[in-house]
């Protein structure tokens, strides 16, 4: 049981090999996409928190769209902040933790996530744009 922990607890510090990366912020954070990861074949993709040493804080506009493949994503809890977009079309998945210091779920943030039946939205959440959930499970 502890070797399991320690390699779950080791690839959340990594993160899903292939994703895209961008530096935000002058140079301060990074921004996180899909990049080069094929989500018919990675269904549960990690988002590290850090990432060369930076934190991740922003999922990209459109950063993971229409990767219906896609069943789970773990999201750290220094991402602060949501493109527009960002899991749309993700019809494959099925549930969702929120980081704790998001404040806004922008537009369509989920829309057509037709499978989502689970998501805790923490309580620093302040407001939920148009059409967030839209044909949501």
């Amino acid at each position: 049981m502890i070797i399991l922990f320690t390699t779950m607890l080791t690839a959340c510090n990594r993160g899903t090999s292939g994703l895209e990366y961008k530096l935000i912020n002058d140079d301060t954070a990074y921004e996180v996409s899909v990049g080069n990861v094929n989500t018919d074949v990675v269904n549960n993709i990690i988002i590290p928190a850090k990432y060369r040493g930076k934190p991740v804080t922003s999922i990209a506009y459109h950063g993971f769209y229409g990767h219906s493949g896609m069943t789970s994503i773990t999201i750290p809890d220094s991402a602060t902040n949501f493109g527009y977009e960002a899991f749309s079309g993700c019809s494959g998945l099925t549930s969702i933790i929120l980081p704790k210091n998001l404040t806004y779920i922008p537009s369509g943030a989920f829309g057509g996530c037709t499978a989502l039946t689970d998501i805790i939205i923490p309580d620093s959440v302040r407001g939920i744009g148009h059409h967030a959930f839209t044909t949501s499970g």
